[in-house]
């Protein structure tokens, strides 16, 4: 198996990451966590556990920014916290927080939904931009790539939003109809963090994902499940301790917060997970399509004299 190489980006598309990334100098590769290149189905799902392990620490601190507020909203909206029955309450003279209450408690759930979407992209730029700097050789901080991640969020709301609207439609069209939006457009995180390409991230996604439909799809599912398996256990363990334990150890009332803070873990674990998946996706279908790790091994082996730019 070939070593893992460093990039440097020449894709055709427009825009400032074909000249961004440099040709690194010196004997030592850059270290990704997986190899740089086509990449079949195991090797996309290794490679993003192998992403994780180096760069833990960034994309962890990256979702709880990103994506444990929203998720922290959808944990008080799905627990059905007061201050939505409270107002209710107050609003309908109904002491029960029924009524407006529920449409209260849509609303939040709407509003939660809509930002952990947004969230989850903004994660993806983020693991994008990580992985740009890691290639390319430059430092990163986590203020570094938050900072970017927000410069980008303008251009990218956008293309999220015309995800949103496939999202629907698939549904519409049929239940499992929703895994044709989700495949074609796995890789907008990491393709407007990569390539700055805004609000033309949407069809850039379509056009690197199309041709290789059916083998991206088999990787939605799997990541699908993994994540729904990493968002279920832990609060589920954690609900389980809380009820043999209730009425000793945890004071009455206050069983909320272990369950909560299990919920925000798991969320992030997930969305990490999901997100590193989609980047190694993305890697491997630049690499197919264009021959990304080609044009850098070309770019180490035939340096520009001295002198010449790159």
């Amino acid at each position: 198996m070939n070593a893992p190489v460093p990039i440097t980006d020449t894709s055709a598309e427009p825009g400032p990451v074909a000249s961004a990334a440099p040709p690194r100098t010196g004997s030592e590769p850059t270290t990704v966590g997986f190899v740089v290149g086509p990449m079949n189905f195991v090797q996309k799902l290794d490679g993003a556990f192998g992403f994780l392990r180096l760069e833990l620490s960034a994309m962890l601190l990256g979702a709880v920014v990103l994506v444990l507020p929203p998720s922290l909203l959808a944990q008080v909206v799905a627990r059905q916290a007061t201050v939505f029955t409270v107002l209710s309450a107050d609003l309908n003279n109904d002491p029960t927080g029924t009524g407006v209450g529920s449409g209260w408690s849509a609303l939040g759930s709407v509003a939660a939904s809509l930002w952990l979407s947004l969230g989850t992209l903004a994660l993806g730029i983020y693991a994008g931009l990580l992985l740009r700097a890691r290639l390319a050789g430059e430092p990163v901080s986590v203020r570094m790539l938050l900072d970017g991640t927000l410069r980008r969020l303008g251009g990218g709301a956008g293309a999220w939003a015309l995800h949103l609207v496939a999202l629907g439609f698939g549904l519409l069209a049929c239940g499992v109809g929703v895994l044709v939006p989700m495949t074609l457009l796995l890789v907008i995180g990491p393709v407007i963090g990569v390539e700055d390409a805004g609000f033309r991230g949407f069809t850039r996604s379509v056009s690197l994902t199309q041709t290789r439909f059916f083998a991206i799809l088999g990787v939605v599912v799997a990541s699908t499940l993994l994540t729904a398996l990493l968002s279920a256990v832990p609060p589920n363990v954690v609900d389980l301790i809380v009820e043999l334990l209730a009425g000793t150890t945890l004071p009455t009332g206050w069983d909320w917060i272990p369950k909560a803070a299990a919920g925000l873990l798991a969320t992030a674990a997930a969305s990490t997970v999901a997100v590193s998946i989609a980047l190694t996706t993305y890697v491997d279908l630049r690499c197919r399509r264009e021959g990304w790790d080609l044009l850098s091994r070309m770019a180490d082996e035939f340096p520009p004299p001295n002198g010449t730019a790159s």
